[in-house]
């Protein structure tokens, strides 16, 4: 009876030491290609992010208003035309 339990406990022994031999090399390439999920995510996160900085950058540039050459004016983007709006309105009722 005892070297009958002593069998099955080395014949368990023994299937686990082959599973954990032979999954070794599994979860190797699983771990690896979760790396290289991971890797890939982070670098579109950051091109998204790069994304974002540039377009917001241009955003602010075109929408920065300067003072023109005269008082009461200013430059349309992107040009030297100084701008003023001015006159009066008539109304009769």
């Amino acid at each position: 009876m005892r070297s009958s339990r002593m069998r099955t406990i080395l014949l368990a022994s023994g299937a686990a030491v082959a599973l954990a031999v032979t999954s070794g090399p599994a979860m190797a390439d699983e771990l690896q290609t979760l790396r290289d999920q991971l890797s890939k995510l982070q670098t579109k996160v950051a091109k998204i992010e790069a994304d974002r900085t540039v377009s917001s950058r241009k955003v602010a540039a075109a929408a920065a208003v300067e003072a023109g050459d005269r008082p009461k004016t200013w430059k349309l983007p992107g040009t030297n035309t100084s701008m003023r709006i001015g006159g009066y309105v008539k109304l009769d009722i």
